[in-house]
């Protein structure tokens, strides 16, 4: 069944609450009634069965202040506008104000009701008509059907309801799959029940027992019970008039205008950026960081426009804007929203939103402007490509592109499988999730890892190559996962763009060389440390014994390609030699249980100083563990 809200609109006094009254036999204006209901949902709101036996809800709007308060509810929150003239007043400035901002907030559908058809003669009738179609001619409501009513007579009344019944049969944007939002209208507490917000749903469909968040200032609540039309419900839909009754949390903890939602599927901005169309009748231009009143769903937050395309907005034009709030704000892309001056309180214009978690615009606003532009479309490969090429983290997984952009996951992997296929997106995996990188991010990532590289092997003519670790932090992406860093090397290593060893990274062209001098040196140093075995040369002596500025240099590489060891700063053995000293220790501890400082000194022909530090490390690694003065199998 459709859930259909319908909205009244129009001049201070021209009957609408009157007309909710006949259609719905329910006073809106009754605030005693109201409380008497319990958790019911009537702020400016009633509901009534048609002829068809479907139901409809109708919000009142009893002023202008109001109107724009309860009737922004997104961009579907309202169907269908009842724009009500009453005969003896004819068109007034606040009724082509309501269609000003109806048209902001995207309403396609709606009946022109003349009320108060009683109090007028015939001819005064038509002309009255005649001025309202003229009114309406270049609105969305060209089209419409105008009623004559009267409260007091019945005048028209089958004929509203028979038009209403009828639209009720036209298709209707409901977003009953999407993420559940309800922008909060009200929020009180039933003594029994504690704390009851109530608004339209926008999108989505909430049920009983569910955990939701309320935004922007997060807070969890759970759903305890449903009310839909003032009847108790296991579950409530787009487009229905809802009231929630919320556990662990207080009335003070919520504001109108917050919105309750599901859990990280929202995220609240100071800035976001949208197109703003101007409404006709503005007697002076908008200007660059002018104060505004923003209003999206049920939120009025103050904040600046700052425009982005032009100088001023001039009357009945569009623009690109940002806006600058004091508040946060959560919405999605496309939302509608409705802009007046901060003071006095005019509108001024409205539109949709484009990026709803928009960045401060720095350096060059031609190039922020361009990916507007973009995003601005509908989801795709161009908009899937902007996000991924300008995404701070570079390296994204699904679940990262969902939330940060607040976009379908099911969408996102079709785009991105797309792109994979068309060599646009290169695509990683940790063995737990997928990960994709913008291939020209890739190779922005191996250009600056190729200069980082030149530059090192220019300065270090013996050093095998630059820590994978170091080299991780130097290339921006120290964030990445560790196994998802080692596929990004993998991929580089696979096109031949860089050479890997366990642990260093080097150009694919980058080859050590020694003169001869330096074999000689190198050999000179292996044959030292086999000479001297486990009673080690000191790192000084050698150093003058060479008498070299390469000898730093090639003493690491011969330790970075694996010929010595090290214990510590000051101590190396022969990879060789090391090796055979722990096979020797574990022997000797699995044949006698344990071992002392004199067992190893006669194993390996040492001294107490060089053996003490042996068997410290041993204990390190964890293949030996101390019990006193003896050393046990770990």
């Amino acid at each position: 069944m459709k859930n259909i809200i319908i909205g009244t609109a129009g001049h201070v006094d021209h009957g609408k609450t009157s007309l909710i009254k006949l259609l719905t036999n329910i006073d809106t204006d009754s605030l005693a009634e109201e409380k008497k209901r319990g958790i019911s949902i009537n702020l400016g709101f009633a509901f009534f069965d048609l002829p068809s036996k479907r139901r409809a809800g109708i919000i009142d709007v009893p002023g202008h202040e109001k109107f724009i308060k309860n009737m922004l509810a997104g961009a579907t929150g309202i169907d269908v506008v009842l724009l009500v003239v009453a005969c003896d007043e004819v068109v007034k400035p606040q009724t082509r104000e309501h269609l000003d901002i109806l048209s902001m907030l995207n309403i396609k559908k709606g009946i022109v009701v003349l009320t108060k058809r009683d109090l007028v003669d015939d001819d005064w009738y038509e002309l009255v008509k005649e001025e309202v179609r003229e009114e309406i001619s270049h609105t969305f409501l060209k089209d419409s059907k105008i009623i004559a009513f009267s409260s007091k007579t019945k005048i028209g009344y089958d004929e509203l309801v028979n038009e209403i019944d009828r639209i009720l049969d036209e298709d209707f944007e409901k977003i009953d799959n999407g993420i559940f939002r309800m922008p909060i209208d009200r929020c009180f507490t039933v003594s029994g029940f504690g704390t009851v917000v109530t608004g339209t749903i926008i999108s989505g469909k909430i049920g009983l027992n569910e955990s939701v968040v309320i935004y922007p200032n997060q807070i969890e609540a759970k759903v305890r019970n449903i009310q839909v039309y003032e009847e108790n419900c296991e579950e409530a839909l787009a487009g229905q008039r809802c009231a929630l009754n919320l556990s662990n949390i207080k009335k003070e903890d919520i504001e109108r205008g917050f919105v309750v939602s599901k859990k990280d599927v929202l995220i609240p901005s100071y800035m976001i950026d949208c197109k703003f169309y101007s409404l006709s009748n503005l007697d002076k231009n908008i200007l660059n960081r002018q104060r505004i009143r923003f209003f999206h769903g049920t939120s009025e937050i103050i904040g600046r426009i700052h425009i982005l395309d032009k100088s001023e907005i001039q009357n009945n034009s569009e623009a690109y804007v940002q806006f600058h709030l004091e508040k946060p704000i959560v919405s999605l892309k496309d939302d509608r929203y409705v802009v007046r001056l901060y003071s006095p309180m005019i509108t001024i214009g409205g539109g949709y939103i484009i990026n709803p978690v928009a960045k401060r615009v720095k350096g060059n606003k031609d190039k922020y402007l361009e990916s507007i532009k973009i995003k601005e479309k509908q989801f795709g490969t161009e908009y899937m490509s902007l996000i991924l090429k300008d995404d701070k983290d570079i390296i994204l997984s699904v679940d990262d592109i969902c939330e940060k952009y607040l976009l379908s996951k099911d969408n996102v992997d079709i785009e991105l499988k797309k792109m994979v296929n068309n060599n646009i997106v290169i695509e990683f995996e940790d063995g737990f999730k997928k990960y994709f990188v913008h291939k020209d991010n890739l190779e922005k990532i191996f250009l600056n890892m190729k200069d980082i590289l030149s530059e090192y092997h220019q300065k270090n003519k013996f050093r095998i190559g630059f820590l994978k670790e170091e080299l991780k932090n130097k290339i921006g992406i120290k964030n990445l996962k560790p196994k998802i860093y080692d596929r990004v090397l993998d991929y580089f290593e696979k096109e031949g763009f860089i050479k890997l060893t366990s642990k260093y990274v080097l150009l694919s062209d980058f080859d050590i060389k020694f003169s001869d001098d330096i074999q000689k040196m190198v050999d000179s140093i292996i044959e030292e440390y086999k000479i001297k075995k486990f009673i080690p040369p000191k790192i000084k002596d050698l150093e003058v014994k060479f008498n070299s500025k390469y000898f730093a240099q090639i003493h690491e590489y011969l330790e970075d390609i694996g010929i010595l060891y090290k214990l510590n700063p000051e101590m190396y053995l022969l990879k060789e030699d090391f090796l055979y000293a722990k096979d020797k220790i574990v022997e000797f501890l699995k044949n006698n249980g344990f071992i002392e400082l004199k067992d190893a000194k006669e194993i390996l022909n040492s001294n107490r100083k060089y053996l003490v530090i042996l068997l410290e490390h041993f204990d390190e690694l964890k293949i030996t563990r101390r019990d006193g003065d003896k050393r046990v199998l770990f």
